[in-house]
Parts: structure tokens; sequence; C-alpha cells
């Protein structure tokens, strides 16, 4: 089977990217790396998709490179750049995977990810469909890291040796999931419980299995 693996060249990406290359020889899988540069932080990005272009270079994968048009996200007439944005990428993917008939489309979200939409839908007085978590297979998407903290993924990237390049547009506070992740969350966990991001992602579990259980039986 061919799976196609979303890179931007961060540490997540590049954690799956090194796992997924070790693990390919016993699940008899060949990889396709797709990166996507949105245009959005000049030369900044420009230089991370140089980068995953090189590392796709020195492990003989195939990759494909694009750059989305910056001034027409920039320039939607509704909804947040991030939406937008993401959104792209999942297009982006669907498409890569045509050419080589890849079977699954493998993202680097890791355990504590779903804490940041889990706030942010509660204050928009979201129902438990919105607070639902991320689950580790969508139709052919697949999570590898979904059950690997921030933590570990940072710690395996140093035991390891994994080179990856920092983007700086999560360290902006005018998007709301990054006061989030940031500041709210930070805040609790001084607070609150110190494990909160953990506590978040478990509540995000049980409702998402919840909800699938109703949505069945109904």
């Amino acid at each position: 089977e061919i799976v196609v693996l979303a890179v931007s060249g961060g540490v997540d990406s590049m954690a799956m990217l090194h796992l997924l290359l070790r693990l390919r020889t016993r699940y008899h899988t060949s990889l396709h790396v797709a990166h996507l540069n949105h245009d959005l932080r000049g030369t900044e990005a420009a230089e991370a998709a140089i980068f995953v272009r090189s590392q796709c270079e020195a492990h003989q994968i195939p990759v494909t490179n694009t750059t989305a048009e910056g001034r027409a996200l920039r320039d939607r007439g509704v909804g947040s750049l991030q939406a937008a944005a993401r959104d792209l990428r999942y297009r982006f993917l669907e498409q890569v995977a045509v050419e080589p008939g890849a079977t699954w489309l493998a993202l680097g979200h890791h355990r504590d990810d779903p804490a940041e939409p889990v706030l942010m839908n509660l204050l928009r007085g979201s129902g438990v469909r919105g607070l639902g978590g991320i689950p580790p297979v969508r139709d052919r998407i697949i999570r590898p890291l979904i059950e690997c903290s921030r933590e570990e993924i940072e710690g395996y990237a140093r035991q390891e040796g994994i080179p990856y390049v920092e983007d700086s547009s999560n360290q902006i506070l005018s998007y709301s999931r990054n006061r989030i992740r940031l500041q709210l969350l930070p805040e609790l966990a001084k607070r609150y419980n110190p494990r909160v991001a953990h506590a978040l992602a478990a509540a995000a579990t049980i409702l998402e299995a919840e909800d699938a259980w109703l949505r069945a039986m109904t």
C-alpha cells in the first residue's frame, strides 16, 4: 500500500516520517511525501519547502511540493485564515494521492492536539460533536502519533537526532488557537491541573465515542 504523508517540516511531521521510514518494510508500504507552501510566511515557508525536499531526496522518497496562492487565502470572504488553510491542505492531500493510487493519508496530529479545539469549541457553545476528539482513523486518514504527547515526540526527535524546522506563525497571538495553546492552557495547567491537555484529550475521546454510539443507535 502507498501512504501519502503530510510533512510540513515541523517536529511532529518529521518524527512521523522517521517512524514510518523505519516501519515501511514491516508493513510493506511505500511512502510519498506531500508538502504545501501556503505562501503566507515568505522566506521562512520557502526554506521549509526546500528542507522537506532535501530530506526526501536524502531518504529517496518521492515528494510533491506545491505553493498555494497566499493572496487568495488572505483575501477570503469569511472564516478564519487557519481554517481556510486547513481545508486547502486536505484538498491538496487528496489530489496528491490520486496519481500514485495511495490508500492512506497520514497526518502528524498528537495526543495534545485535541485540547485546543475542544476549548475553542466549548467557548463557542458547541455541542457534543464539536467537542469530540481526533480519531486515529477516519475514512482513509490515519494519525500514527495520536497516542503520543508533544513532549514524547520532541524527546524522540532529540534522541534520534531528527532535524526539523520551526513555524513562527505558531507564536502569533492574533490567532485564537495560538492564544489558547500559549496562554490559556498554561494558565489552566498552572492553577488547576498540570495535565490539563491530557485530561481534555481524554474527555474528547469519550465524547467522540458517545457521539458515534448515539449516531449508530439513531
